[in-house]
């Protein structure tokens, strides 16, 4: 089975939905703030790293939400991104509770290990 991953447009797409669509604040826009060639070193990870679904899913996710590669939304971004993967990857989105937001602030914080975020995805 050929894996599908996320373009560098991918990613800036998920962030402009992210911004639009589920808009924590009226001050927050979608602007990108690295260069595209730092997504798609994100991107060139989770390909390179090995077979599992989950762990591109979770390196996807870790390093769009610690990079910080928007003006806002990076948190959401991350999430759509991996679930979008997993998605078209796996034919199912990983649906979490709103209280696991704080995990997606922990992996910003570097609180989360990314085999933690594997059995996060795989609950």
């Amino acid at each position: 089975m050929e894996i599908i991953y996320p373009s560098v447009e991918d990613v800036i797409n998920a962030n402009k939905k992210a911004v639009e669509l589920l808009r924590a604040t009226k001050a927050e826009k979608h602007e990108v703030l690295a260069p595209r060639y730092k997504i798609e070193e994100a991107i060139e990870r989770a390909k390179s790293s090995g077979d599992n679904l989950k762990k591109k899913a979770a390196i996807l996710l870790m390093e769009i939400n610690r990079k910080h590669f928007f003006a806002s939304a990076n948190k959401r971004t991350s999430f759509i991104v991996a679930a979008d993967f997993l998605l078209a990857n796996e034919g199912r989105i990983p649906l979490k509770k709103k209280e696991n937001v704080k995990f997606l602030i922990e992996i910003r914080e570097g609180k989360r290990t990314l085999e933690e975020i594997v059995r996060w995805l795989d609950e």
